[in-house]
């Protein structure tokens, strides 16, 4: 697909991931499916988990490999 957004909205509508981890690094990957991206950042957070703290979360950042 050539949208990033809709590839996004996909992943997160389709996926029946359980760890909030696994779905992070699906989305940074899919990102790097389009040539253009360098760097992503993903910060996923499931707010009604845990109602005591405000929500769980994670965010990771990845850089696409230099090509030497």
């Amino acid at each position: 697909s050539t949208n990033l957004i809709e590839d996004m909205r996909r992943i997160c509508l389709e996926s029946e991931v359980r760890l909030l981890e696994s779905l992070a690094e699906r989305l940074a990957a899919a990102c790097f499916l389009h040539k253009r991206v360098v760097g992503v950042r993903v910060r996923v957070e499931k707010l009604d988990l845990v109602p005591e703290a405000g929500g769980v979360g994670i965010e990771i950042e990845r850089r696409r490999k230099a090509v030497t």
